[in-house]
């Protein structure tokens, strides 16, 4: 059984990596995974989360809104 977050982000990428990398640090990859909801960020988030998805891809899943 996995946990599952969803988080919805907003011009976010000051933050976005931070709040994941220890999100990540805390949990195995067995019993996490976190939906990032890309509320249609005009900044560089959604690049960010591109970037990020390749590296964590059991972990992130990202939903454009």
């Amino acid at each position: 059984m996995k946990i599952s977050i969803v988080i919805p982000a907003r011009n976010e990428e000051d933050n976005i990596e931070t709040m994941l990398r220890l999100l990540f640090s805390n949990f195995s990859e067995q019993i996490l995974e976190v939906i990032i909801v890309n509320d249609c960020s005009k900044d560089g988030t959604k690049k960010i989360l591109n970037s990020l998805k390749k590296k964590w891809v059991n972990w992130l899943k990202i939903c454009p809104h």
